[in-house]
């Protein structure tokens, strides 16, 4: 399981207070999280989130695909971690973005 950090708290404060994200985005920001942690549960007893690999978002990603989520909500858990990862850099916690260059599956076009 990630391990329970203020880190995320302190990420979603800033998103409300800084950014001035609508309230439903931070609710919708903290059930993907908890989603995340229910998640990685299966993989490891505990991980810390300034660890987190690329290939254990691109794990995560693919079991999502296999559950048969909507694209576009696989799109937006991906975004909220990368705009997580994008904070712990801007605060100086980790290096690089573990989310780069992921694929997300296409949202397909009505007609």
């Amino acid at each position: 399981m990630i391990k329970d950090t203020p880190l995320f708290a302190n990420f979603l404060h800033y998103l409300k207070y800084d950014q001035r994200y609508a309230d439903r985005t931070i609710d919708e920001y903290e059930k993907d999280w908890q989603a995340f942690r229910r998640w990685s549960m299966r993989i490891a007893t505990e991980l810390d989130p300034l660890y987190v690999t690329r290939e254990i978002f691109a794990g995560y990603l693919s079991d999502l695909s296999h559950q048969g989520l909507a694209a576009a909500t696989i799109r937006r858990r991906l975004s909220m971690h990368r705009s997580f990862a994008r904070w712990l850099m801007d605060y100086g916690y980790i290096d690089g973005n573990p989310c780069e260059g992921l694929r997300t599956p296409r949202i397909p076009i009505r007609i």
